[in-house]
């Protein structure tokens, strides 16, 4: 399109101006709309073209977000897209880029894990933030840390990236905890900051909840000389939402603050006060936003076309200055090089920068920040090759490397150089042979928790007695050699003693290059000896939580066993000594304490269900917590059953619960129990709650996404400290539970987008996950399923039936959206409609008659339906000023019901009244 002579380059504009987000986003769109006006005045663009900015308000909604990308995109016909601030808009906007094929140029910090080739990224990664941060934090103000975020994908993401990094330089964290988007009020969090005196505090804060964090704080009495807040989010312009003075002592972290000195930045905020105010200060979403809209413009003169292959070339390799300094778009990642700074606030709301890196950082995207297992390679040459000191790395490792070295072991030993004669050996293992011969019949499926992995055993003197299976790595493991640090440096097993805890071993963490492709978890025993067991891994510098707690709880119990087999055998008669078989040989039963099911009764032969069946069966043997996903029906209770009674638990009892079938006002009293007179109606005496039932066994939570928040709040507590208390009571009560949940929801939506399900407490319950596939992906399995449901209802009611070819083809062209219940049920409705034996018709759902549709109804009909429907809910949404929870009560529906008739029906707060 053209205006006169010149060329109209229409260009799309994501930003909220309402919502949670509003705060930094119409920031963001003045300082875009400045950089617009400012290119079409420039005059290689005066004379030949001239960009048209197309805003839409997304409102910091990620639905909102998409629909809004795909107008601009098919009506409007824009260029590109700039915009989107929360991962989750951007998220959202990606399947659109690709359909419609245009770039967005992203002008945000975000969390990495990204590398998208329909967007550039404008703003920092945490590599670039979080790099030289973290170490200069821990440096200043300690190593306590009280850490707090929005709870969405960024700061979850990069709050993991954070916790490693404070690791690698000897930090603590004493408290994560993550709130909705946009909440306001903090004084639960203040109280526990005051209990908990850490030394720091990293906010991932988003929107309105900085600055009320920010008077939360201040209202409480701290101060930033002694508890900092430390931030790679806030900017100078949350800074101004704050009451004066409240954001002045504490940091932050960006690439850009207004008070950089450069001739750029200098006439960016000159342009941006000549719009917009002498008063108004500019923060660094603010900057990238006005970079995006620079970089894209020089593409587009750089361009031989105007296609989004034409722009993604020009952008490859682009560089400008910017007001914060030159970047330059990496032509492999599409994200900018940019210099970090950290700043602290003064009184004008603006940052002093108090320290800046000497050049340019290129942006990792995929590897946000250098892990945990390069900077201890990188340590351990600087201390072993160099003889520098080190002061950063945790503090047990540090001194044990130094012991070593003033042992005067050799870092390049080639062997042991301690090893017992086999008598000496064999003299030892003698006592330990009750140990050696469970483990040989028990380590397996322990073995299998990593490839190469191998299970050793070492006495208190840390002789190592025998290694499982024999064949493995016999020349550095060999039976017989001693691991004393004094012999062959840091390593687990000498730790694992010493401290009298489990100690994991990664690779470089070793003190001798010997052992760096080993990782070692040892777990201390005491009972009835006193000892090491320990599983090797080769090749594994990176060992998962989940195994170590497998491992870990594994020893554990073998420890119990064997002691509780010794005090029965010192006790018996001495005919009767016997040592019981272990429970791994003996048959699995269902037991009569609820779990009624095994694996066996899965029915089905699909690779996908054999998948789920193996990944069900190697987390039974551990200890860990489960997450079962999958649709209604699919099976997901029998699977828990199934893995209850294949657990090393199966003798303990099976308790289930449906946490959607119990009111939200009973169910903290269902799960804790409560005492007598907690509440009215409180039975005599008081009931013990599931928790307690299912001590020493499994306790299963259904529907788990349907707890309310305060509830999910009190089962984190009982799941961290194994302990509950009663409703109305205020003792403890320790509870050995290990549990197994389920949902048809997609949590990880709920945690993002909706807020109505706490990331802790999903990272707590999903240690293993286990996707129970729809019937539809398993069609095959349809023709068993049937043949076991018609063997069942032949048992009730002595007649055998079958069903012919014919009538199992067309069971297998249905797309079953009740999956295996609704086959039953058709199954069942089948059985008793036919009188003989042979089925050979079956009526599927929809259908009036064997063999005929239903009459559906006509286009007509079905649209004016759709039209009460959508006018109803879009009338009580107004009504109830869009609370979504009380207007799907009025409904007589479920939040998830009422989100997806929102999308359904395209309905926003500012709609037209007319459907």
């Amino acid at each position: 399109m053209t205006k006169g002579s010149k060329q109209e380059l229409r260009v799309g504009f994501l930003f909220s101006l309402t919502g949670p987000t509003a705060i930094i986003e119409t920031g963001q769109y003045e300082a875009a709309m400045i950089a617009v006006e400012e290119i079409n005045r420039s005059p290689e663009w005066q004379s030949r073209q001239v960009l048209v900015p197309v805003v839409r308000d997304i409102a910091s909604d990620p639905f909102q977000a998409a629909r809004c990308a795909q107008e601009l995109c098919e009506r409007e016909e824009v260029l590109a897209l700039v915009g989107c601030y929360t991962s989750a808009c951007r998220k959202h906007v990606l399947p659109v880029l690709e359909a419609y094929d245009r770039l967005l140029l992203y002008p945000t910090l975000y969390e990495g894990l990204e590398m998208h080739s329909h967007v550039i990224y404008c703003g920092p990664t945490p590599n670039q933030q979080l790099r030289y941060f973290v170490p200069w934090m821990i440096q200043h103000f300690g190593k306590r840390i009280y850490v707090i975020g929005s709870e969405y994908i960024y700061p979850l993401e990069t709050n993991r990236q954070f916790r490693m990094l404070a690791r690698l330089y000897g930090g603590r964290i004493v408290k994560e905890r993550y709130v909705p988007l946009g909440t306001t009020r903090f004084e639960e969090e203040m109280e526990e900051i005051a209990r908990l005196r850490p030394d720091m505090i990293f906010s991932t804060l988003v929107g309105v909840s900085v600055p009320a964090f920010y008077e939360a704080y201040a209202r409480r009495g701290f101060r930033p000389e002694t508890i900092p807040i430390c931030s790679p989010i806030t900017s100078e312009r949350e800074n101004a939402a704050m009451s004066p003075g409240t954001a002045v002592g504490h940091y932050a972290c960006h690439s850009y603050f207004q008070s950089v000195e450069t001739d750029a930045n200098r006439r960016f905020i000159r342009l941006f006060r000549q719009k917009r105010g002498e008063k108004l200060n500019v923060s660094a979403p603010m900057e990238y936003a006005y970079v995006a809209v620079h970089l894209l413009a020089e593409a587009v003169c750089r361009a031989e076309c105007s296609d989004t292959d034409g722009l993604r070339r020009a952008l490859q390799g682009l560089e400008w200055v910017a007001p914060e300094g030159l970047v330059r778009v990496d032509p492999y990642n599409y994200h900018l090089w940019c210099t970090p700074r950290i700043g602290r606030a003064n009184a004008e709301g603006q940052f002093d920068i108090v320290w800046e890196s000497r050049a340019p950082l290129r942006a990792e995207p995929l590897d946000a920040v250098v892990t945990y297992e390069d900077q201890i390679v990188r340590n351990w040459e600087r201390f072993v090759l160099h003889k520098q000191p080190l002061n950063l790395l945790n503090k047990v490792l540090v001194d044990s490397w130094q012991r070593s070295r003033q042992a005067g072991v050799d870092p390049f030993l080639t062997h042991h150089p301690r090893t017992l004669s086999t008598e000496e050996r064999e003299l030892r293992a003698d006592a330990w042979k009750m140990w050696l011969d469970h483990l040989e019949k028990q380590a397996s499926p322990y073995v299998d928790l990593f490839p190469g992995a191998f299970l050793v055993v070492a006495d208190q003197d840390r002789v190592l007695l025998s290694v499982y299976p024999e064949s493995a790595v016999a020349e550095l493991w060999t039976p017989g050699v001693v691991w004393t640090e004094e012999a062959i440096g840091t390593n687990a097993i000498d730790l694992a003693l010493k401290n009298e805890a489990l100690t994991v071993f990664r690779g470089p963490e070793h003190f001798c290059a010997l052992l760096h492709r080993f990782c070692v978890v040892a777990v201390p025993v005491s009972k009835p000896l006193k000892g090491v067991i320990a599983l090797v891994g080769i090749g594994n510098s990176v060992v998962e939580e989940n195994v170590v707690k497998s491992f870990a709880a594994f020893v554990s119990n073998l420890e119990r066993e064997i002691h509780a087999a010794r005090r029965s055998l010192s006790n018996a008669p001495y005919g009767d000594r016997a040592v019981r078989k272990p429970q791994s040989e003996r048959a699995v039963q269902p037991r009569a304490h609820g779990a009624q099911f095994t694996f066996h009764h899965l029915v089905g032969r699909s690779q996908a269900l054999r998948e789920v069946i193996e990944e069900a069966k190697h987390a039974a043997r551990t200890e860990a917590n489960i997450l079962i996903l999958g649709e209604s029906g699919t099976g997901k209770e029998l699977l828990a059953h199934a893995i209850h009674n294949g657990s090393l638990r199966r003798d303990g009892p099976f308790v289930a619960i449906n946490c959607a079938a119990i009111p939200k006002n009973l169910i903290e009293s269902e799960l804790f129990g409560y005492v007598e007179g907690a509440f009215t109606g409180a039975k005599k005496g008081g009931k013990i709650g599931k928790f307690e039932a299912a001590h020493n066994g499994t306790l299963f939570l259904d529907e788990v996404g349907e707890l309310p928040l305060e509830v999910q709040a009190a089962l984190l507590r009982a799941l961290q400290q194994k302990e509950i208390v009663r409703v109305g009571d205020h003792v403890p009560v320790h509870v050995n539970v290990r549990i197994i949940a389920a949902t048809n929801r997609d949590l990880q939506t709920e945690i993002a987008y909706k807020g109505t399900f706490r990331a802790d407490l999903y990272f707590r319950l999903n240690v293993f996950e286990l996707r129970m596939p729809p019937l539809r992906e398993r069609l095959e399995d349809i023709p068993d399923l049937v043949r076991f449901f018609l063997d069942e209802l032949g048992e009730q009611y002595s007649i055998k039936k079958h069903v012919t070819p014919a009538a199992l083809q067309k069971l297998m062209r249905y797309s079953w959206p009740g999956n295996i219940r609704e086959l039953r049920n058709v199954i069942e409705r089948a059985y008793h409609t036919h009188p003989g034996q042979e089925i050979d018709d079956i009526t599927l759902p929809g259908e009036t008659r064997v063999g005929l549709p239903a009459p559906s109804r006509s286009r007509t009909a079905n649209r004016k339906l759709d039209l009460v429907e959508k006018e109803t809910i879009y009338r009580t949404l107004m009504e109830t000023e869009w609370n979504i929870s009380y207007a799907a009560k009025i409904l007589g529906i479920s939040r998830t019901t009422l989100y997806r008739k929102i999308k359904l029906f395209h309905l926003t707060p500012n709609r037209e009244r007319s459907p």
